[in-house]
């Protein structure tokens, strides 16, 4: 189950857009926060203000930058010259000193061997901080007088040092923790209570033994201390190496985040406790996370994430960048969470967000994208806690429908609005310019699961001419709809046909073609299908108002196949009239990655077992069913009705309900086509003998939101 959300303007404490900040000329790589400063290390020779263009107003700071926290303006005050990229900065315990590491080997022009320490009240270097390294520094982490230093060194202030070593935070004296590291070392964090040393990157092997990507070290002896989490980063093979970039620390908790080389490999994050080093979650998102950091509560993490379908969320997808930038996730679960900016990506990694750090209520983000909520700003932005200023987009009168089918009654449906830092949206609906709303709802949307509402506007005087508008609210910002079109309430109901329209669904084939190829698409979409060759036309139909239906005789060339490519779909409502006496099942209605033959992807499908019995599936890492107690091979014309959404699977046969799922909100990631009449059931429950359907199938609808309950019962009694 989808956690539930805080009921807050800004739901998961920060809001999605970005406070002004200055920004770089090229990638920042790294950033730490201390003393009221915010301090940008990277790729870049210079710096400009917010929404000045490339190569305008460029202030020149080379490789190491110092922004006001709470304004994101320049300290002009702090201006060092470094002759090679800096990597990373971290802050001391008391915010008094940032340490810098990285490539270069000189600052301002004074020889500081790929580390350097400042004074964060006057900017100076502390020149009698001495701590020197023969190589990349790519990692730092400090706790009390200690200053842990990881990356691809062998030598630290000339003593030999592989990968891993520590330093006096005061002078830079070498200490004797010397840990091994068999590759590169890229994150390094320390325990709340100084219990242990986290380490991550690119090895295989610590102190000699293996232990591939991410290890916890005693942080006095630099002795490992078992870490069973480990167990979360996959171990190598020729198709996938997982390596670990970044940690954050709560006093309970390490969050770490992972990277994969590889088709499907371990991109995501996963959480462990700090006292046993137990795994609490994992996370199995795809796309490499390169950064995270805890703020009041919520894990943020920067990635291209671009599919969390394994760990229940959004399914394959794209972004600004190529997939989803930023996010937020539960710290309970490490479920995605109620925030949405994004950020594009740029040279040289074509990655987006890199690092991040925090004051306690801020984010602060640094990486290689170009734009921020397509609005340019390069290398740095921040993310506050409000006041919240994102305005709603009004909801479009493509989502919003109104029709009268029904005596004194108006249909109106909605289809939720999105915004990039609420997912509950309040929702109030006006009828003839009314200052006070008929109905107000709260409906739960992301940019991925968008559901529906149908309200029914009911007492209304037949004949009547009524115009309706909606607001949206997010609690801090609204916006407001202008009037439908007018809609006359109907005096009698209207027939089978104008109910199904009435609740706009995407696609609509009557099946009452009497010799034609195409399968007509009745909702006005002109989402048609196909027959093959076996499919019987013109045989009695299930309405009363006399249209033919199709016949199929429970072999391959006997579907009607959707001629539209349709991108995974995961908030849906499938409906069909059905009629047959067969005892080898099949498939009535469902969902397949390709448009002829047996699909390879097959799911969202109505099938029938051998007994009669209807059976609704999905499949999310595995199949998960509803099936009906009775059978319906009796020869009668019977209705069905399946939908997913937000709130679950549902199963209506004959007007009533059958059965409900309210765990799996979710369906398999992948594009495909909606089918008629068979396709594969391979592994699936109580799998019939024929995967396709001998019988009678009329009026086939899909409709893209939840059918709600009420027009269940409707079009069944209409017919």
């Amino acid at each position: 189950m989808v956690p539930a959300a805080r009921t807050l303007a800004n739901e998961a404490s920060l809001v999605a857009a970005p406070s002004s900040s200055w920004q770089t000329n090229a990638s920042a790589m790294t950033v730490a926060y201390a003393n009221g400063n915010v301090y940008v290390g990277g790729r870049f020779t210079s710096v400009r203000p917010p929404g000045a263009p490339a190569g305008t107003n460029e202030t020149p700071r080379t490789y190491l930058a110092a922004f006001d926290a709470s304004s994101g303006q320049l300290i002009t005050s702090f201006n060092h010259t470094f002759d090679n990229l800096v990597w990373e900065i971290a802050a001391s315990p008391d915010g008094s000193r940032i340490y810098v590491g990285g490539d270069f080997t000189t600052v301002d022009g004074v020889s500081r061997q790929r580390l350097v320490a400042f004074d964060t009240s006057t900017g100076a270097v502390v020149n009698g901080w001495g701590a020197r390294s023969d190589w990349r520094v790519n990692a730092l982490a400090t706790y009390g007088n200690t200053v842990y230093i990881g990356g691809s060194m062998h030598f630290i202030n000339g003593t030999a040092r592989t990968g891993l070593g520590a330093v006096t935070g005061d002078t830079g004296a070498l200490l004797p923790w010397a840990p091994t590291a068999d590759g590169d070392v890229d994150a390094l964090a320390v325990a709340k209570d100084d219990s242990k040393v986290f380490v991550g990157g690119k090895f295989n092997n610590i102190n000699g033994a293996a232990h591939h990507a991410v290890a916890s070290l005693d942080p006095t002896s630099g002795a490992l201390i078992p870490f069973p989490a480990e167990t979360a980063v996959p171990p190598v093979t020729s198709s996938c190496t997982s390596n670990v970039r970044d940690f954050s620390v709560d006093s309970t908790t390490v969050y770490v985040a992972a990277a994969g080389d590889g088709g499907g490999c371990f991109d995501g994050t996963f959480a462990a406790t700090v006292s046993d080093g137990s795994l609490r979650w994992r996370n199995d998102c795809l796309g490499a996370t390169e950064s995270v950091e805890v703020v009041n509560g919520w894990l943020y993490k920067g990635s291209h994430a671009h599919d969390c379908s394994r760990s229940g969320d959004f399914p394959e997808t794209v972004g600004l960048g190529g997939g989803r930038n930023l996010l937020v996730e539960y710290t309970s679960n490490g479920r995605i969470g109620p925030w949405y900016p994004d950020t594009d990506t740029g040279p040289p990694t074509d990655v987006g967000p890199l690092a991040m750090a925090t004051d306690g209520n801020q984010l602060f983000v640094v990486g290689d994208f170009l734009n921020v909520n397509n609005q340019p700003q390069r290398g740095f932005t921040r993310f506050t806690s409000g006041p919240d200023t994102t305005p709603l987009a009004k909801p479009s009168w493509t989502n919003f429908k109104v029709a009268s089918v029904a005596p004194g009654t108006v249909k109106i449906n909605v289809k939720a609005s999105t915004d990039i830092d609420d997912e509950n949206l309040t929702y109030r609906l006006y009828r003839d310019n009314g200052s006070t709303p008929i109905a107000t709802w709260t409906m739960r949307s992301t940019f991925w699961l968008i559901p529906s509402k149908t309200y029914e506007d009911t007492g209304l005087a037949p004949g009547s001419t009524h115009v309706y508008s909606l607001e949206v609210s997010d609690g801090t910002n609204s916006a407001r709809t202008g009037n439908s079109a007018p809609v006359t309430v109907a005096s009698t109901n209207a027939p089978y046909t104008n109910q199904v329209k009435a609740d706009f669904p995407f696609f609509y084939w009557r099946l009452d073609e009497t010799s034609e190829a195409t399968a007509a698409d009745s909702s006005g979409n002109n989402r048609t299908g196909t027959y093959q060759a076996a499919v019987v036309r013109g045989v009695p139909g299930a309405t009363s108002d006399g249209n033919t239906a199709a016949s199929f005789n429970g072999t391959n060339t006997s579907r009607v196949t959707g001629n539209n490519l349709t991108t995974n779909p995961q908030s849906f409502s499938m409906e069909a009239w059905f009629k047959t006496t067969t005892a080898t099942g099949g498939k009535l209605i469902g969902f397949g990655n390709s448009q002829t033959g047996t699909s390879s992807n097959f799911d969202r499908h109505i099938y029938m077992t051998n007994a009669g019995r209807l059976v609704f599936g999905v499949y999310l890492n595995g199949t998960h069913v509803i099936t009906s107690a009775n059978s319906y091979n009796n020869g009668s014309w019977h209705h069905v009705v399946a939908t997913l959404s937000p709130d679950g699977m549902a199963m209506y046969v004959d007007g009533a309900s059958v059965g409900t799922n309210a765990t799996t909100t979710n369906a398999q990631s992948y594009n495909g086509y909606w089918r008629v009449g068979g396709d594969s059931l391979n592994g699936w429950p109580s799998r019939p003998t024929s995967s396709n359907f001998i019988g009678t199938i009329d009026e086939a609808a899909v409709y893209s939101f939840i059918l709600p309950a009420s027009s269940v019962g409707q079009h069944f009694a209409a017919r």
